[in-house]
């Protein structure tokens, strides 16, 4: 369902109203093992090194470009820092690891977030606390969630202080969601824009003011997700005075200097907008921040279905077909 028309809340010193706007960041994941295209990062050294390498190629375009990227990292991706980026690996980032480096190199563009599976045995607060231990500073930011069905939901376990399970001394309080899945992606995972408060397991795409928690929609969490929110504001189709959201995902462990290339290209293509005012990069903190300041934590919520792509009908560059009925 369309959001609709919405009252354009006016800045908190009452001056001009808040303007309809796209915010938009990269988000990035390290999946844990077993994974096909993320062993060789997370399990040879010489995968790791060659992906830092990248890693660091995409933030300073990031940063030099003014985008955005939330990079959320697991607990054997952390592992493998601890483990590889021994002194003489770190020259190139100012005797710090890589995550660090990241966290203090642009603070306005990159955030580093955690993101957890249950199978390696580490809950978020343990994540956060292993991103402490190298030398990050806590953010609240939750980077990846099962919302459906509400019977295997696991993000209301993040309204109350968390303790960790492998360091059950240590506690950690979320406050923004991203990421709101199913098991495997098999659907329907959330395509919303906006910025809100979900009421429950069962109305999730609903605002409860009276929720602490507050979600970032991700919407189709690709390129072209970004480009039809876009093309909705030029048409007029959005709400007046409301902020709506989008995120290009990528896998971290799988970019390549051709992969690299592209982002930049998806960034540098997007400067006219950015100059005109309609698409803001900023960091999921930044973008809860801005809710707040600038919208008056006024909700909207644009939760449009979008037909899958198929094996029947094509699936989509860096996509692959899977089995019938599931999409690409």
């Amino acid at each position: 369902r369309d959001a609709g028309t919405v009252d354009a809340p006016t800045s908190p010193d009452g001056g001009t109203p808040a303007r309809t706007r796209i915010y938009a960041t990269f988000v990035s994941h390290n999946e844990r093992s077993p994974h096909t295209t993320c062993d060789p990062v997370l399990t040879n050294q010489a995968g790791y090194l060659e992906n830092r390498r990248l890693t660091l190629a995409f933030a300073r375009a990031v940063v030099e470009r003014g985008a955005a990227w939330d990079l959320q990292s697991d607990s054997l991706y952390l592992d493998d820092v601890r483990q590889w980026d021994t002194p003489d690996v770190t020259t190139s980032t100012d005797g710090l690891n890589i995550v660090a480096y990241l966290a203090a190199l642009a603070p306005a563009h990159i955030s580093i977030d955690a993101h957890a599976h249950d199978a390696t045995g580490h809950n978020y607060t343990d994540v956060v606390h292993l991103h402490e231990e190298l030398g990050v500073a806590r953010n609240s930011v939750v980077g990846g969630f099962l919302y459906f069905p509400s019977s295997a939901e696991t993000w209301t376990q993040f309204e109350a202080p968390l303790s960790g399970r492998v360091f059950p001394d240590i506690t950690w309080t979320a406050e923004i969601l991203w990421g709101a899945g199913t098991y495997q992606h098999a659907g329907p995972d959330s395509v919303a824009s906006g910025i809100w408060r979900p009421r429950d397991p069962d109305h999730f795409h609903e605002d409860d003011p009276g929720q602490r928690l507050v979600n970032v929609g991700g919407y189709w969490s690709t390129a072209e997700g970004v480009d039809d929110l876009l093309d909705r504001l030029h048409a007029g189709s959005l709400a007046v005075g409301a902020p709506y959201t989008a995120t290009i995902f990528i896998n971290q462990c799988e970019l390549s200097d051709a992969i690299v290339a592209d982002l930049t290209a998806t960034i540098d293509a997007h400067a006219g907008d950015v100059a005109a005012g309609d698409l803001v990069w900023a960091t999921l903190p930044d973008v809860v921040r801005i809710w707040r300041d600038e919208y008056d934590s006024t909700p909207n919520i644009l939760n449009m279905t979008r037909t899958p792509m198929s094996c029947a009908t094509g699936c989509a560059v860096g996509t692959v077909c899977c089995a019938s009925p599931l999409p690409c």
